[in-house]
Order: structure tokens, then C-alpha cells, then sequence
């Protein structure tokens, strides 16, 4: 079921995309298209964490879960941070994009995995 999931969901968010890029749907129509791909999406971190969650022991699967848990707080510390450096004339050229979002959200899973691990020594 997980290699399925991986491969379906990004088929399904490119599908569901071109078909509200390229036809001119209503409102409701185009909404429900962009939901359609969460779908996958949650199945396959549920699939993932299931996965991952039988290869490790307990102690590996604490850091992991605490590693995870340091990314959301870490990303609104994060766009604040760049908010107030942007209205403070700094970083005016920065942009989120996935590119910059994807590097943030592996840069604070990696400090909050030596985080945790520093705490479970």
C-alpha cells in the first residue's frame, strides 16, 4: 500500500491540477478538484508513519516523533521572523516557495532530531 500511495499521489495532485488550470470549472468544482489530492496525501503519511513506525524501536521512534513535532513551530517561528526582516528593509528579495520550504522544513527536522537526541543521552 505505501509504494502505491507513493506513486499515486503526486500522479493525482498533477492530474487534479491541470484539470483546474486548463478547464474553466465553477467555483465549488475547482475547490473540490484541489481537495481531491489531500486524499492520497493523508494516506500515505499514515502509510509512511505505520512503516516507519515498525522498523524502529521505541526510543527511535520518540526521536523521530519529537524531531517531527520541532517543524511546525519551527516554521512560524520562522515566517515571523522573516515578516519582521522583511518590514525592517532586510530579506526584501526573499520569497517562500516550495524550493525554500522544503529546505526549511529539513533543516528544522535535522535540529530537532540532534534536540532530542542531546536529550535522550
Amino acid at each position: 500500500m505505501f509504494w502505491i500511495l507513493t506513486i499515486a499521489y503526486p500522479l493525482t495532485a498533477a492530474a487534479v491540477s491541470q484539470c483546474v488550470i486548463r478547464l474553466n470549472v465553477p467555483l465549488w468544482l475547482g475547490v473540490t478538484l484541489a481537495v481531491i489530492p489531500f486524499v492520497p496525501g493523508v494516506l500515505w503519511i499514515r502509510a509512511m508513519l505505520r512503516t516507519i513506525r515498525g522498523e524502529l524501536d521505541e526510543l527511535q521512534w520518540k526521536l523521530f516523533m519529537e524531531s517531527v513535532a520541532f517543524i511546525p513551530p519551527g516554521l512560524l517561528g520562522l515566517s515571523v521572523c522573516v515578516d519582521i526582516l522583511r518590514h525592517a528593509g532586510l530579506l526584501l528579495d526573499f520569497k517562500w516557495t516550495t524550493a525554500t520550504l522544503a529546505i526549511a522544513t529539513a533543516a528544522l527536522f535535522f535540529v530537532g532530531g540532534r534536540v532530542a537526541a542531546r536529550r535522550f543521552q
